[in-house]
């Protein structure tokens, strides 16, 4: 008895999954993106300037190396006094602990969203964009990925074939050949609908079951067979 998993149907759940990750993965970069470019914004259009100290710095450390981003110190306005990461790395070097600065931050969240002034001069940075575009190749990736398989129906003589045989007689030596099998999609009425399609498969000799050729490679279970149409002219 064959395998399940094994049917059609295992192909598209599998073909599923896959769109979903690459949905999923697409939002969190998009996410990535929208989000520091949206402090950037935010901090270009309403930002407070005010004078400050870079007060030290932390270390953010990865698998081969580490990024510093500058502590700033600040008082607003009102007089309260704010200690803010900057959203922007710097090198030690370039600002040194206890060097006088100016500072934009936000007023609705100093303590969250602030940069020196000459960091939010020098725009967004490439990360976002960087991020921007892994989101958009992820979600083109998803929705190629959901788009229905094209599908050849069979014809008794396809132009230029050979007219069916079972199954059984199909050559087993690797050779491409059209393959005719059931495959069923959702009825908007209710149920599923079934068709019949021809897709170009080999006999996976290590499987033992016949193997498309396409891009899906899914496992199918055919009834009868024919030659491939000869190429056009």
């Amino acid at each position: 008895m064959a395998d399940g998993r094994d049917r059609p149907e295992a192909g598209r759940e599998r073909s599923m999954v896959l769109v979903l990750f690459c949905l999923a993965i697409g939002g969190v970069l998009g996410w990535g993106a929208w989000s520091q470019a949206r402090d950037h914004w935010t901090l270009a259009s309403r930002g407070i300037a005010v004078e400050g100290r870079v007060l030290g710095y932390e270390e953010v450390r990865g698998r081969r190396s580490t990024t510093t981003y500058p502590v700033l110190g600040f008082r607003t306005p009102d007089g309260r006094v704010v200690r803010a990461r900057s959203g922007v790395a710097a090198a030690p070097s370039e600002l040194p602990p206890g060097s006088p600065v100016r500072i934009v931050y936000d007023p609705a969240d100093p303590a969250s969203n602030a940069r020196t002034a000459v960091a939010l001069a020098a725009g967004p940075g490439v990360t976002p964009w960087i991020l921007g575009g892994l989101a958009a190749l992820m979600a083109g990736l998803g929705v190629v990925l959901a788009l229905p398989r094209r599908a050849v129906r069979a014809a008794a003589t396809p132009p230029g074939g050979e007219a069916r045989a079972p199954i059984a007689t199909a050559p087993r030596d690797g050779t491409e050949i059209l393959v005719h099998c059931q495959e069923s999609t959702p009825d908007p009425a209710g149920g599923t609908r079934s068709f019949e399609v021809a897709r170009p498969a080999r006999f996976d000799r290590t499987r033992g079951t016949w193997v498309t050729t396409d891009q899906w490679r899914d496992t199918v279970h055919p009834a009868s067979w024919s030659r491939l149409p000869n190429p056009p002219r």
